[in-house]
């Protein structure tokens, strides 16, 4: 959004749903989202084909009574065959009775490279996974 000089006057008055609007201008991410969901899956690599770098956003629940979980996110440029770039890490010792957790990773993948997100303890699952072009 280019903020233009004069666009709000002295008496606009400021509502919520105004408010509401500039956010999601200035919080938005160019390009369109892709709903990827139903194509991603923990421990499999993917390579940024898009031509530009490229933002990840994904929602993991954890909902096991007295389990460990681990997951993390990694980006590469060779497909993990050297190694790893750790990006995001979210981890909990054990859940009680009757709670759950929510994990939401964002993280950056240039172009061209590889990225995975990995359940390493635990049983994790993917909610959302959501891919855009930055």
């Amino acid at each position: 959004m280019a903020i233009q000089s004069g666009s709000m006057q002295a008496q606009d008055t400021f509502t919520m749903d105004r408010f509401n609007e500039l956010r999601a201008d200035v919080l938005s991410v160019p390009g369109s989202p892709s709903d990827v969901t139903a194509s991603r899956a923990f421990d499999t690599s993917y390579q940024n084909i898009s031509g530009a770098a490229m933002l990840v956003c994904a929602g993991i629940s954890f909902s096991n009574v007295g389990v460990a979980y681990d997951v993390r996110c990694e980006i590469n440029n060779d497909n993990f065959v050297l190694g790893t770039v750790l990006v995001s890490k979210g981890s909990l010792p054990t859940l009680a009775t009757g709670d759950s957790a929510y994990y939401s990773p964002t993280f950056s993948v240039p172009n061209s490279y590889y990225y995975r997100i990995r359940s390493v303890a635990g049983n994790a699952a993917i909610q959302n996974w959501a891919e855009y072009t930055i």
